[in-house]
C-alpha cells in the first residue's frame, strides 16, 4: 500500500530498484570482462618476460664463454677463469646493492601507522584531542552519479563520513 501511495505521488520505488539493480548487474558484467582482459595480458607479459629473461642469460653465457676463450689463448687458462669469475662477482655485487637499496626505499614508507606510539612521543601526545566526525559531501564517479540520482540525492553528490584527522581520502 506504501509503494501505491508513493506512486501517486511520482516516486516508483519497484523501477528505480529494478534500474540500480540493472546497473550494478551490467557494471559487474564490464568489471568481469575487464579483469579478464587485464589476467590474459598478464599472463602474455609474464611469458614474453621469462622468454626473453632466458634468451638475455643465454647471451651472457655466451659472451662470458667467448671472453674466456680469448683471456686463455693470450694469457692461460686460469686467468680466463680469473677473468670471467671477476665479471660475475661484479654483476653479483651490483645486484645486491640494488636490492638492498630498494628493500631500503621500501621500509621507510609508512603506510600504517604504528600500533603503539614512539617512546618519545612529547610532541605527539600534545596533538592526541579529535574533533568529531563530520559529514562531507563529495563528487564521485559516473557509476556512483547514476545511483544518486536513482535514490534521490541532487546533483550526483553522496554523502560520506569523514573523521578527523584522517588524509581526505574516502
Amino acid at each position: 500500500m506504501l509503494f501505491k501511495i508513493l506512486k501517486l505521488f511520482g516516486l516508483d520505488v519497484p523501477a528505480k530498484v529494478a534500474a540500480a539493480k540493472s546497473m550494478i548487474e551490467q557494471r559487474v558484467e564490464e568489471v568481469t570482462d575487464y579483469a579478464k582482459q587485464v589476467t590474459q595480458t598478464a599472463a602474455v607479459i609474464a611469458a614474453l618476460s621469462a622468454v626473453a629473461g632466458v634468451l638475455v642469460a643465454m647471451a651472457v653465457g655466451v659472451g662470458l664463454f667467448a671472453l674466456y676463450r680469448a683471456v686463455a689463448e693470450s694469457y692461460g687458462v686460469n686467468a680466463g677463469l680469473g677473468v670471467v669469475a671477476a665479471i660475475l662477482v661484479v654483476a653479483a655485487l651490483i645486484l645486491l646493492l640494488m636490492a638492498r637499496t630498494k628493500g631500503q626505499s621500501l621500509s621507510n614508507r609508512h603506510i600504517f601507522e604504528p600500533l603503539r606510539p614512539p617512546r618519545d612521543c612529547s610532541a605527539l601526545c600534545r596533538r592526541s584531542t579529535r574533533a568529531p566526525a563530520r559529514v562531507v559531501r563529495r563528487s564521485v564517479g559516473r557509476f556512483s552519479r547514476g545511483l544518486g540520482r536513482t535514490f534521490g540525492f541532487s546533483s550526483g553528490e553522496v554523502p560520506q563520513i569523514s573523521g578527523a584527522g584522517t588524509s581526505g581520502v574516502g
